[in-house]
């Protein structure tokens, strides 16, 4: 998994940057059933979990999401 969190921007800004995550949440998001507000961003892309992939592969794909973005 590839993971950034902001304490500035919001999941929108950071989608701009990374495109599109297969996890996040905005700064200011309410959890806990709404007894909590997020204190930070949070994007994350999930490589797969395929575990017979090589480690060369995964970071291949890492590096196409960075070059489109």
């Amino acid at each position: 998994t590839l993971r950034v969190s902001s304490k500035e921007l919001t999941l929108s800004e950071l989608k701009k940057n990374l495109g599109e995550p297969t996890n996040g949440y905005s700064i200011g998001d309410e959890f806990s059933r709404g007894k909590k507000k997020r204190e930070f961003s949070y994007w994350a892309w999930e490589l797969g979990s395929e575990k017979k992939v090589s480690l060369e592969s995964h970071i291949s794909k890492i590096l196409q999401v960075l070059d489109a973005n």
